[in-house]
């Protein structure tokens, strides 16, 4: 990878850290648009040497724009004008950062099945006729529980969020990303020398890993309940843990409806697309409105029949 002078801006809003080509200038930061923004000393400045291969982008800005458009009218809730009148010109191609982490499980499963028998038992019941009293049997089913246990293996592959201003809810949105062998591959240098920027970690190997020890253990447990009727307890034992770390193509864009700032994540490969959208309050209220009308003249309707 070829030497180029690179510096880093930390956002004091979002906490992002964002590095890019020395000759960028930004006034705000790509994430949340607020212009409290610090350039941190030379030498902290990214070193893009030990940096992971970059996963190259594969959707262009005229695609980016014209499928972030089509978004903003796909919401029934949204307001009407929302894809004609927002300012949709403020976007940015980011690398964001993420730890791909994977492991082999073994988890041991206890719980119970059930057989449903049947018991005689004695009822009474009353002759809405005759008001009198008289008791009779029936067959009552019921349910027997035996013990069951049993050992699942399973394999994954977690997607960990590393950025400091998106969310893991925003990354898992936007899955999957191809980091594969066969995936095209970008030079990192050139790809800041065209204008992108790349997000500095801030979630370390060890806190990713915790944080895939949780999801899996979760994922696990909930498949183990796929397996028997009643789940009491699900015990995961993890082999060796390995990360690596990956820096995703993410188009950020941020765009203004009515004076108000929203903010839109989109997959660089796929164009798979998440954010924020406003709600139309006139939509709202006819959709709680039109059903008490509704309601209200069946109501009068039926007394009027009377």
């Amino acid at each position: 990878m070829p030497d180029i002078a690179v510096k880093t801006i930390k956002c004091s809003s979002c906490g992002a850290s964002l590095t890019g080509i020395s000759s960028w200038k930004p006034t705000v930061c790509d994430y949340c648009g607020s212009a409290v923004i610090v350039e941190l000393p030379p030498e902290t400045a990214s070193a893009l040497a030990d940096r992971p291969r970059c996963v190259g982008f594969r959707i262009d800005a005229a695609q980016a724009v014209e499928r972030l458009k089509a978004w903003l009218k796909s919401s029934f809730w949204a307001p009407g004008d929302l894809a004609s009148t927002a300012r949709t010109d403020e976007q940015a191609e980011i690398y964001v950062p993420a730890w791909e982490v994977k492991v082999d499980v073994e988890t041991a499963w206890q719980g119970a099945r059930s057989e449903t028998r049947y018991r005689r038992v004695s009822k009474t019941r009353t002759d809405p006729q005759t008001g009198r009293t008289e008791r009779y049997e029936e067959d009552e089913p019921y349910k027997e529980w035996y013990p069951a246990s049993g050992t699942r293996h399973g394999s994954y592959a977690e997607m960990i969020n590393a950025s400091g201003a998106l969310t893991q809810q925003e990354t898992s949105a936007l899955m999957p990303w191809d980091t594969g062998a066969e995936a095209g591959e970008e030079d990192l240098a050139a790809a800041l020398g065209r204008g992108r920027r790349m997000e500095e970690p801030s979630v370390s190997e060890a806190e990713a890993t915790t944080r895939a020890r949780e999801i899996i253990e979760g994922k696990e447990r909930a498949e183990c309940g796929k397996l028997i009727e009643r789940l009491d307890s699900a015990s995961t034992k993890f082999g060796e843990f390995v990360a690596r770390r990956a820096i995703l193509p993410v188009w950020v864009f941020r765009y203004q409806y009515k004076g108000k700032v929203q903010r839109a994540v989109m997959n660089g490969q796929t164009g798979e697309l998440h954010g924020e959208r406003p709600v139309s309050g006139l939509k709202v209220a006819l959709a709680i409105a039109i059903p008490i009308v509704i309601i209200a003249g069946i109501v009068i309707v039926s007394m009027l029949m009377k």
